[in-house]
């Protein structure tokens, strides 16, 4: 059992060296968002995309790794195992891991409100540009007004 939960460590480590890569790569992203950068989304998407692959394998491995010492081979699994092992090395790989995650989860999430400001945007921009908003009129100080405020004025 120790030799599989040196393998199982092993590959803790490289998922937490794979996880901060991709939480500097959301950091990054938020950055190119708010620049409105669009080849560097582009480039910083082909990465994550790679990362997430790579995270993914990753994962797969720790999975077969605990099902080697006869266990579920699920996330929830881990705190069996430490309870069992009670390997702190272990123990404390997971908890960075998780730790990680959780950073990497918090920025996501801010990248996708991010996104979904900027395409509101966008699809107001647009809107206007096509005529859809031809009731809004801006007045001499330049404020909005509707048709329907100009007629009574003029009326």
């Amino acid at each position: 059992m120790s030799v599989n939960l040196a393998l199982l460590n092993q590959n803790l480590k490289i998922e937490i060296s794979l996880m901060e890569q991709f939480l500097g790569v959301l950091i990054n992203e938020q950055s190119v968002l708010l620049s409105n950068d669009i080849d560097g989304l582009e480039r910083i998407l082909q990465v994550k995309s790679e990362l997430l692959n790579q995270l993914s394998v990753a994962s797969n491995h720790r999975l077969s790794a605990l099902g080697e010492v006869g266990l579920p081979q699920q996330n929830s699994s881990m705190t069996l195992l430490m309870a069992q092992s009670s390997n702190p090395s272990i123990e404390q790989s997971w908890q960075q891991l998780i730790n990680i995650g959780t950073q990497a989860e918090e920025i996501n999430r801010n990248n996708s409100l991010i996104v979904n400001r900027l395409f509101a945007k966008n699809q107001n921009s647009l809107a206007f540009l096509q005529g859809k908003d031809a009731n809004l009129i801006y007045g001499p100080d330049g404020h909005n007004t509707t048709h329907l405020t100009l007629r009574t004025i003029k009326g």
